[in-house]
């Protein structure tokens, strides 16, 4: 992102560290979280497994993505798959009734 910036990577990091008011990583996990929250209901990617997912968003490691997932979303991936199951159950009944 810097180098598309022509600037270094500390200006870069100290301006969106002041701008979002939490550091750099941190913004970036929050935004891989929110994509692997769209992904995991999405159908395009029923077929991948968790570690698939969090590989697809950018996480290396399995236990850091379940780490940040649940910081973000109160949950785990698993519960957040759950719950989004239990609702669109729900709603599918309630639309043939």
């Amino acid at each position: 992102m810097a180098e598309r910036l022509r600037t270094n990577t500390t200006y870069l990091s100290a301006i969106i560290n002041k701008r979002f008011r939490q550091p750099f990583k941190s913004v970036v996990n929050k935004y891989r979280i929110d994509e692997a929250r769209k992904i995991i209901v999405s159908e395009q990617y029923a077929n991948y497994s968790i570690e698939g997912i969090a590989h697809e968003v950018g996480f290396q490691s399995r236990s850091v993505f379940y780490q940040v997932f649940r910081q973000e979303t109160g949950m785990t991936p698993s519960a957040y798959i759950e719950a989004y199951r239990d609702v669109s159950g729900e709603l599918a009944s309630a639309q043939r009734h």
